[in-house]
């Protein structure tokens, strides 16, 4: 079936008008916990089924390309992921400008994503990266990679012991940013 009205939104919040361009991938998990089967396409032509675990990439790749590092031209997002579980969701809320976004992708573990319609450079998102890590006291967090997976507000959680929990949009504001506006939100970041 198409994406979801929520997911369309949603994507279209962190792409602008090339929402229908953004990288969306989908599948099952394996007992081990390992993706099997994934699919990817364009989110114009994404078609997971409902007990599918689906996924968007925050960086816009390049016309008939895969997702890759190499094959993004500008990232439309900054996620913290795990936030609830591995990132202390008070320190988040405290710290962190109110993001545009929250997805909950299993039992309080739950996604902050900013959007940046307009897009920015691998080396701004890096930048941003660091500067949240700064902001949050944190060495390190997954997802830095500008064409790293988080998870669409649809479908299940997919992994063994979570496979029948939905995917849920918790959250959402039209605060979009820039990069410049972002940047300038993280106070106390290295270089500010």
């Amino acid at each position: 079936m198409p994406l979801s009205k929520t997911s369309k939104h949603f994507l279209q919040s962190i792409f602008g008008p090339q929402a229908a361009q953004a990288t969306v991938e989908w599948g099952k998990f394996d007992a081990s916990g390992k993706a099997v089967g994934l699919q990817a396409a364009r989110a114009v032509n994404a078609n997971p089924a409902g007990d599918d675990a689906v996924y968007w990439s925050v960086g816009l790749m390049a016309p008939g390309t895969g997702r890759a590092n190499a094959n993004v031209l500008s990232v439309h997002a900054l996620v913290a992921d795990d936030v609830g579980t591995k990132v202390d969701r008070d320190l988040v809320d405290m710290f962190m400008p109110v993001p545009t976004a929250v997805v909950e992708s299993s039992t309080s573990n739950f996604q902050y994503v900013w959007a940046v319609p307009d897009g920015m450079t691998i080396a701004q998102h890096a930048e941003l990266w660091a500067a949240m890590l700064a902001v949050l006291g944190l060495k390190k967090l997954d997802g830095s990679a500008p064409s790293h997976l988080f998870r669409l507000p649809e479908g299940v959680n997919g992994k063994p012991g979570k496979s029948s929990m939905a995917v849920i949009l918790r959250d959402k504001n039209s605060q979009v940013f820039n990069y410049a506006s972002l940047r300038a939100l993280l106070p106390g970041a290295p270089g500010l």
